[in-house]
């Protein structure tokens, strides 16, 4: 059985490689950090996992539920936010 594939989207690298860490200890693959939407799209284009856990709030011109949003819609990802906010 292959273990279900997630993309982290966190543009914090020290939180994104702690949930890499987290994930992958719980039996996850981790697919990809990306610390941009526009980084989450061209991961999940490129190598298609089951979850995208996000961060809301993102750098750059797209923010997490865009970017969610888009994961849904354009690779039928659904997506779990994580935020300090």
């Amino acid at each position: 059985m292959t273990a279900e594939k997630i993309l982290v989207v966190e543009d914090d690298y020290v939180l994104a490689a702690s949930l890499d860490a987290d994930l992958k200890a719980m039996g996850y693959r981790v697919v990809g950090l990306a610390p941009s939407g526009r980084q989450a799209l061209a991961a999940a284009a490129q190598d298609p996992p089951d979850l995208a856990v996000m961060d809301i709030r993102l750098k750059g011109e797209m923010d997490g539920t865009e970017a969610a949003l888009r994961l849904r819609r354009e690779h039928g990802i659904p997506a779990v936010f994580l935020t300090a906010y």
